[in-house]
């Protein structure tokens, strides 16, 4: 018996043994993959401004933060002080999704970005706008940090 094969047959068989050879088994070493998730999920962008839903006895709102592109209705986090009480810089937090702390410094300079209080990750510059909620009022943002 004489078993042959066409040209496009041996090629997917050929392709096929180079997959299955690339494809090893798990050794139960996540690293790599541990390091790709978290590279996935540090922003590019973060916005600090003012949550108009949120304020203090004085009526002026409290500061907040949030991915740029993200809706800050449903995703944001809340900085716990308010405009013209105190200021949004020095204030460690944390995205919604995303890894690692950080923190806007340099008030009355320039304004960078910090990761974790150690490590400078961008710069922040006046990006005034606004985002309304369907529930009310929404989000004032104040500023831009785009990170390095």
């Amino acid at each position: 018996m004489q078993f042959s094969l066409s040209t496009a047959s041996a090629a997917v068989l050929v392709v096929f043994s180079a997959l299955s050879s690339t494809m090893a088994a798990p050794t139960g070493d996540n690293t790599l993959t541990s390091q790709v998730n978290k590279r996935a999920n540090i922003p590019g962008r973060v916005n600090i401004g003012l949550n108009d839903k949120r304020y203090n006895t004085d009526g002026k709102s409290m500061w907040t933060a949030w991915v740029n592109g993200a809706d800050p209705c449903h995703k944001h986090t809340d900085l716990n002080v308010y405009k013209d009480s105190e200021s949004p810089c020095n204030i460690r937090f944390e995205l919604p999704d995303m890894d690692y702390q950080y923190s806007m410094q340099g008030c009355g300079g320039d304004l960078t970005l910090w990761k974790n209080g150690i490590e400078k990750v961008g710069n922040c510059q006046w990006a005034p706008g606004h985002v309304g909620c369907v529930a009310g009022a929404g989000y004032t943002g104040q500023w831009q940090c785009i990170l390095n």
